[in-house]
């Protein structure tokens, strides 16, 4: 009976004592004024990752399920923002954290709109007339077409 018990405290705390892998490939781009994103490779865990956890200026703002988090809120122009990331496993264990760092621009970014030139649509030649004839048919006026084609 006391094997079993240290078996089970000593498998319980293996359990607890593996160590979750921070994300890689942390990453601060500015999409668009004032915007940013943040893309990360995915940790590991022995038993799978339930989310991470984004800090900007050492402020938690974000739990995201995937591994991208979108910035919108009080954004800033000229302002240095320095972000966190951590993992949270299935277990609410939490992993390491990865730092990045981004100054967004001193103004805001205009992209310039996309001008799509016109396909030209194909004429016809002056004088010609397109006519078209729809004749409405019955159900039974099909059938009787059908079966008359058919005895030719």
């Amino acid at each position: 009976m006391l094997f079993k018990l240290l078996l089970l405290i000593s498998s319980l705390i293996s359990l607890n004592s593996y160590a979750i892998e921070p994300v890689t490939d942390l990453s601060a781009v500015e999409a668009q004024s004032p915007v940013i994103e943040l893309h990360w490779e995915e940790s590991t865990s022995p038993v799978g990752i339930k989310n991470y956890i984004v800090f900007r200026d050492g402020v938690e703002i974000a739990t995201p399920l995937e591994t991208m988090y979108v910035d919108k809120k009080d954004i800033g122009f000229l302002t240095k923002y320095t972000y966190l990331v951590k993992a949270v496993d299935i277990n609410g264990l939490v992993g390491g954290a990865v730092e990045v760092s981004i100054t967004t621009p001193d103004k805001e970014i205009v992209v310039p709109p996309v001008v799509i030139d016109p396909i030209p649509l194909p004429t016809h030649p002056p004088g010609l007339v397109a006519r078209l004839k729809i004749r409405w048919f019955s159900y039974t006026q099909w059938i009787n077409r059908i079966l008359d084609w058919w005895k030719e």
